[in-house]
């Protein structure tokens, strides 16, 4: 089981709620990827335009789940899901978004 935090207001929000969704563990060199899905100029017709699969070329991996609860955390909802499949992707070190920085294991790679 995996569980991620969204917060209500996001364009994610009603797309995670109806399920499945897609988890992808971006690589260090993927900072203007995390960048892009987290602009709040872009709908999200206009996120997704240029990618054809929820999962991402170039992530180290990803997680295909479904929804099976969920609760509220204030402005967050709580989504729980059941990883149905699972696969390996690119090899490399994660990126890690911590203090408004994107980190790899400990060091800055990409500033916002």
């Amino acid at each position: 089981r995996i569980l991620v935090c969204i917060m209500k207001e996001s364009r994610a929000h009603s797309a995670i709620a109806k399920g499945p969704f897609v988890v992808n563990v971006l690589s260090e060199k993927q900072g203007a990827v995390s960048d892009h899905f987290a602009s709040p100029k872009l709908n999200s017709e206009e996120q997704f335009a240029e990618y054809t699969s929820p999962k991402l070329d170039g992530c180290l991996g990803y997680l295909y789940c479904r929804v099976v609860g969920e609760t509220e955390q204030g402005d967050h909802t709580v989504f729980f899901g059941e990883v149905e499949r699972a696969a390996m992707g690119d090899e490399g070190k994660p990126l890690v978004f911590c203090a408004r920085e994107y980190w790899a294991l400990g060091e800055t790679v990409h500033k916002r």
